[in-house]
């Protein structure tokens, strides 16, 4: 592998130039986007516009599982970003797939990726600008899983920012909060077994034994029969881990009843 050019963003800089970045090394691109192909998916990243490129490079191999796991089912993606878990879902053959993300900015860039990567777009379900928790509870709410069929998922990929409060209703910090969480996403699940849930979390904070136990404690407290499936980690581009840094890690839960 070569690496031409060289890009550095300060990701938690006061400056709104510093968080957007510049090029470092190498030559300025010709084009204000750069597309990016991974697995039948094509991403267009905007290297030095947004304080994130719009491609989570230790996320690549649970998109990987994404595409293998969606035939034939429906699937909510939550704090979607640029919608990449939807668009694998897309292309592994999910008869549906919701993108939700309380930013517009990242819906519009996930509809880009869509058209880029020639997937359809159902314009009434593809992109939904909401608050993913408050939707959650909404869907709770509306009654017994058993009478839902219509409204509920085979397949929730959960994968939210360590901390967030903008535009939600909750303070959300990962290692008070996340068991709660997904305990909601397993309740919207198709009952009559075989539904899955994607659990990821990227926190430094959350060790991966804290997050077994949180994983544990949601099907607890969800009440539904389910087990680890897989565990999917950051892949080999990630090796040796940085202590500092945190990176990607899912579980892949599969409802039994």
């Amino acid at each position: 592998m070569c690496i031409r050019d060289r890009y550095l963003k300060r990701r938690y800089s006061s400056s709104a130039l510093e968080r957007a970045g510049g090029i470092v090394c190498g030559e300025p691109p010709t084009a204000d986007v750069v597309q990016v192909h991974e697995n039948r998916l094509t991403f267009e990243l905007r290297l030095t516009h947004e304080e994130h490129v719009g491609l989570w490079l230790d996320t690549r191999p649970a998109r990987r599982l994404i595409q293998r796991v969606s035939q034939g089912r429906r699937v909510l993606n939550l704090f979607s970003h640029s919608c990449g878990f939807g668009m694998a879902a897309c292309v592994g053959g999910a008869v549906l797939a919701e993108n939700v993300d309380n930013k517009a900015g990242c819906l519009r860039m996930g509809a880009t990726n869509y058209t880029a990567s020639g997937l359809p777009i159902d314009e009434r379900k593809s992109f939904r600008k909401a608050d993913a928790v408050g939707l959650l509870r909404d869907l709770k709410s509306a009654g017994p899983r058993a009478e839902m069929h219509a409204l509920l998922y085979d397949l929730v990929i959960l994968d939210p920012p360590p901390n967030f409060h903008q535009h939600s209703c909750v303070n959300f910090v990962a290692k008070n909060d996340y068991a709660l969480l997904l305990a909601d996403c397993l309740r919207v699940t198709n009952p009559g077994g075989g539904s899955l849930v994607l659990a990821g979390l990227n926190a430094l904070a959350v060790s991966d034994a804290q997050l077994e136990e949180m994983v544990a404690e949601a099907v607890s407290m969800a009440g539904v029969n389910a087990k680890v499936v897989e565990h999917v980690k950051h892949g080999k581009d990630f090796e040796p881990a940085c202590p500092h840094r945190p990176t990607a890690r899912f579980y892949l839960l599969e409802c039994l009843e």
